[in-house]
């Protein structure tokens, strides 16, 4: 019958009308930015379009904000529209992207470079949170502020984050151009147990550091008659050198029996007493606050919290500037006079640290550190080093007793320590055949619209704020279980929620542990 046979026909599109406009390109006034602020942007066209057409614009990063569609009216060639640029701690550049709806060409691009701020001595650092009032014993309003160490020459965001339910405070405020305040609201709730709220401010990049303030709640049965913590109060609130400051912690009245008051510094060049202890029928406690010369000027600060019932934590801060004197002297400060691991498990190992600070006013180096006893060791420093003022070191010293009953060694630590330049410290601690562990448990948190995919743990030694990761990955569970814990010692345990980014939230309220 034949074999088949086929004939091509040859099909092409129909050609673009010549007279239909094309997206040509996108153009702002400005092309770099140093700080937050708004560019005048604009879609064109190749010609005047006949009829409304629709451009899609996208940005590629979250400091540029744009309008998700603008419009080309008929007979126009072009439509504005504004973006805006937030500050960035890092340069980068930011793209606008649009695209036409069919007919009118293809995706065009602009890029808008972002840079960090200049550094500039002139630029205010985030100083403080302060709130008129800093204990209730029901529920109630506070009146707060942030505060600069200067006015702002423009407009600066500072983010706050709240460390308890019971404490509701905005997300953000503003310290407007030229001012050097801002204030904001913070509601407390009633509680049924006594403890310590936070806010935490941060602002953005240049303006200074995380900042805290605690307000205290109790419950509405609190005794009136129990003194509460009140302030703490220095002789000098400047230095320009080093020197020694006569300080206080002050309660509300006389107490009926002997408080502890345990002190916490901010900075290595700040050197305070761990706890001082206000007698009965005394208000008030004095101690010797040691400061150290430093090379750029900052703010110590002086926290300080009593035992249960006598208030919330209160603070002190201490300005440090830089000597005029031309000296400059190495000085080596170590935080410990003396090491206890305390009572350990037999064939398991605790870990102390120890942290070298370079707090004179020209580098320090250390040329070595060497531990001696039986199961105690060194890790995580090789030698020499060179600490440039300010800068410190941290020594990992371990106990691992393989038999049972008390145990003494030392660490010795050479530098060119203008003072102590061979600083010798006591090591000691106690083998033991029984073990301790130290169960946690959390809520996790409900008004968040950021996913929780896990936890991180960290735990202090008693006394300090120098807190550890524990976790080596994030803990996806609202538990945790520390069995490395020593005999005879007291920890601090705080978590914090981590996002698939692996960002971490603020800090939880803390739980403390002590081992028998």
């Amino acid at each position: 019958m034949g074999t088949k046979v086929s004939y091509g026909i040859q099909l092409t599109s129909t050609s673009t009308s010549s007279s239909q406009p094309q997206l040509s390109n996108v153009s702002c006034q400005t092309s770099s930015f140093s700080s937050a602020g708004t560019d005048t942007c604009s879609a064109n066209l190749s010609g005047a379009t006949q009829n409304q057409i629709a451009v899609s614009l996208y940005s590629s990063d979250p400091a540029l904000t744009i309008p998700g569609t603008v419009y080309v009216n008929a007979g126009a060639s072009s439509a504005t529209f504004s973006a805006t640029l937030a500050s960035v701690s890092t340069p980068r550049t930011v793209w606008i992207t649009a695209q036409a709806s069919s007919g009118t060409g293809s995706k065009v691009s602009y890029g808008i470079q972002l840079n960090p701020a200049p550094a500039s001595s002139s630029q205010p650092q985030l100083s403080n949170v302060s709130c008129q009032t800093s204990s209730f014993s029901s529920a109630g309003t506070d009146t707060c502020s942030v505060n600069l160490s200067g006015a702002a020459q423009s407009q600066i965001a500072v983010s706050l984050y709240s460390s308890d339910p019971a404490l509701t405070i905005p997300g953000t405020v503003y310290v407007n151009a030229g001012a050097s305040s801002a204030t904001f609201s913070a509601s407390l709730a009633s509680v049924s147990t006594a403890r310590t709220v936070w806010i935490t401010a941060q602002a953005s990049s240049g303006t200074g550091s995380k900042v805290s303030y605690g307000i205290q709640l109790n419950p509405a049965s609190t005794s009136s008659s129990q003194p509460q913590l009140s302030n703490v109060s220095c002789h000098t609130s400047s230095f320009n050198s080093a020197g020694t400051d006569a300080c206080s912690v002050n309660l509300s009245g006389a107490t009926q029996s002997q408080i502890a008051i345990n002190l916490y510094s901010s900075d290595p060049a700040l050197t305070i007493p761990g706890t001082v202890y206000v007698n009965a029928g005394a208000s008030s406690v004095a101690f010797n606050a040691t400061l150290a010369s430093v090379s750029s000027a900052r703010t110590v600060w002086i926290t300080a919290q009593a035992s249960s019932g006598t208030g919330s934590k209160v603070t002190y801060g201490i300005q440090l500037t830089a000597s005029s004197t031309s000296t400059q002297t190495p000085t080596l400060t170590v935080n410990a006079t003396s090491i206890s691991f305390g009572t350990v498990t037999v064939n398991t190992q605790s870990t102390q640290t120890v942290t070298l600070t370079s707090s004179g006013t020209a580098p320090v180096t250390v040329s070595s550190a060497a531990v001696t006893g039986n199961g105690f060791s060194m890790s995580g420093s090789s030698f020499p080093v060179t600490l440039n003022p300010g800068q410190s070191l941290n020594l990992n010293l371990q106990f691992a007793p393989t038999v049972a009953g008390s145990a003494t060694g030392g660490l010795t630590i050479t530098s060119n320590s203008s003072s102590n330049p061979t600083a010798t410290f006591a090591l000691s601690g106690s083998g033991t055949s029984v073990s301790h562990q130290v169960d946690l448990s959390w809520n996790a948190p409900t008004a968040t619209s950021d996913p929780v995919a896990g936890y991180n743990v960290y735990r202090a030694p008693g006394g300090t704020t120098s807190y550890l990761l524990l976790n080596s990955s994030p803990v996806v569970s609202t538990s945790y279980a520390d069995s490395a814990v020593t005999s005879g010692q007291t920890y601090v345990y705080m978590v914090e929620s981590v996002d698939s980014a692996g960002v971490e939230s603020a800090p939880s309220n803390t739980a403390t542990a002590s081992i028998p």
